[in-house]
């Protein structure tokens, strides 16, 4: 489950996308496809969940297997994270951050979130 910012998608261990094809949602395994617009996608055509921090914080604490994915800049990664999260570019290609991370995601809810939410 995505939550914040996104829907849900399923993440296999072998980073194959569980995607809810739907019109207007881009195709996460084109190389075109970036982080940004499948999030502006799903924020747009489908309900978006939001967690509070203090949620998010509790669910951490009770053990749920939750990944969180950082998609700020750089300098603000640097800055400061959550840590145990991701640091994946907003601009990244959807397919490739499913290659590198999808394992970690399996199974797990994934947030996301940047400087913003």
């Amino acid at each position: 489950m995505l939550l914040v910012g996104a829907g849900t998608l399923v993440v296999s261990a072998s980073a194959v996308l569980a995607w809810p094809w739907r019109s207007g949602l881009p195709d996460p395994a084109d190389p075109g496809t970036t982080m940004q617009d499948v999030e502006a996608a799903v924020a747009r055509l489908l309900p978006v969940p939001e967690i509070t921090p203090a949620e998010l914080a509790r669910r951490l604490e009770a053990g749920e297997r939750i990944q969180l994915v950082d998609v700020r800049e750089p300098a603000e990664y640097a800055q400061s994270r959550i840590p145990g999260a991701l640091r994946v570019s907003p601009g990244a290609p959807a397919g490739a951050v499913l290659a590198e991370h999808g394992a970690r995601m399996a199974g797990a809810n994934v947030v996301l979130y940047c400087a913003v939410g």
